[in-house]
């Protein structure tokens, strides 16, 4: 059962197992999307929830959408989702 775990919520931070706390879903798509936790700051979560929501779009979307975003475009995050928001 241990061995289960190794990549899950123990390989974790602190910061990391909040964020899955709070926005769930929207943590995984990130993580899934970007292959990186780092790329998951509170207020990028935040912001792609409310685009979600606003939009009625799945948050696995919102993640894919703004990596390719990020990818062909070369802004960052944070203008992508600027863009988005608009």
């Amino acid at each position: 059962m241990r061995k289960g775990f190794e990549g899950g919520l123990e390989s974790m931070g602190v910061g990391a197992k909040l964020k899955k706390l709070i926005f769930g879903s929207t943590f995984d798509a990130f993580k899934d999307a970007f292959g990186n936790l780092n790329n998951a700051s509170f207020t990028k979560l935040f912001r792609a929830k409310v685009l979600g929501v606003r939009f009625g779009v799945e948050q696995t979307d919102v993640a894919k959408i703004l990596r390719a975003q990020t990818e062909i475009s070369g802004l960052s995050q944070g203008q992508a989702l600027d863009i988005n928001l608009q």
